[in-house]
């Protein structure tokens, strides 16, 4: 019997088989790496918002002042609001930068709001009535907040308060998120005083 050169049919399904599980195997590998790529991805813009909040946050409450606002009617309105609802926070604030010399003071009237899961901040150029600029979204997806105020000792979650100060000296923002569930900033209050 004369030999021939080649494969068998056994041998090339077996080769076959092996080549099938291993591009199987690859195909799953793949999967799991995007997959996981997508959900430190999402997990790291969720904290990049979170930081975005706190910075922004941070920033106004340290440069708060006590310095009162008038509206279009002429009524007087204090210069920090807090409450559980809508708008959470509205202060007036210092620290404008000017880059350009325009006539204009450094001081800015700054709220912000929760609106649709999305925390918003907005400035107004003229401390005292006007209109509100563009929402800057700091973060979406949020679910509530809530406020602690501390003012000499005592807690509040809104403001003003019955206690004669015109600004708290503490306040704590809690944020429900769905990737973190409920995250608490803390932030003083215009600085030293």
């Amino acid at each position: 019997m004369t030999r021939r050169e080649g494969f068998t049919l056994v041998e090339v399904m077996v080769s076959l088989l092996i080549f099938g599980l291993l591009a199987a195997a690859g195909v799953g590998l793949l999967t799991t790496s995007i997959t996981n790529r997508e959900v430190v991805k999402a997990a790291s813009d969720d904290g990049a918002a979170l930081l975005r909040v706190h910075r922004s946050v941070k920033a106004d409450l340290g440069q708060a002042i006590d310095r009162s606002v008038r509206s279009d009617a002429g009524q007087d309105g204090s210069a920090f609001v807090a409450s559980g609802g809508e708008a959470l926070l509205t202060l007036t604030r210092t620290g404008r930068v000017n880059p350009g010399q325009a006539d204009r003071s450094s001081l800015q009237r700054v709220e912000y709001r929760l609106s649709d899961g999305r925390l918003i901040r907005r400035v107004r150029a003229s401390v005292d009535a006007g209109d509100w600029g563009p929402p800057q979204v700091l973060m979406e997806g949020v679910g509530a907040t809530r406020l602690a105020l501390t003012s000499r000792g005592r807690v509040s979650n809104s403001w003003p308060t019955t206690d004669g100060a015109a600004l708290p000296d503490a306040v704590d923002l809690v944020i429900e998120t769905p990737r973190f569930g409920p995250v608490t900033m803390a932030f003083m209050v215009g600085g030293v005083r």
